[in-house]
């Protein structure tokens, strides 16, 4: 293997070739049409997702969104420290919430990798 920098020990900052691995994991998610030109998956999966997760997605993000920044306000303006409560249970539910509204927006705008089967 030829090193690209002589001074790091980092295993990803040598020049190789992918591995036989890797190639046949891409292989396995690869579909080709009869040109053998690379079909995008993410077309392809357009078909797979439901309004419901759509809709949870969203209600998800925005309602968890609002909580926290509503928990925020009121834990830092208030000097009782009231509003932790709003700051958990909007954390718990803006996770998930932004985590989904990620990979829709992926999907939607067919970034590379993003996918309907990544969502639960």
């Amino acid at each position: 293997r030829n090193r690209i920098n002589m001074t790091t020990t980092n295993p990803m900052h040598y020049d190789s070739s992918p591995s036989d691995a890797y190639m046949q994991s891409i292989a396995l998610n690869t579909t080709y049409n009869e040109n053998n030109i690379i079909i995008d998956d993410n077309k392809l999966s357009k078909s797979n997702y439901g309004r419901k997760t759509i809709i949870t997605s969203a209600l998800l993000f925005i309602i968890g969104l609002v909580l926290f920044m509503t928990g925020a306000v009121q834990y830092w303006s208030n000097k009782v420290r009231s509003g932790f409560d709003l700051l958990i249970v909007g954390s718990i539910l803006l996770l998930p919430g932004s985590y989904s509204a990620i990979v829709i927006i992926g999907v939607t705008y067919q970034w590379r990798g993003y996918s309907f089967s990544q969502l639960p």
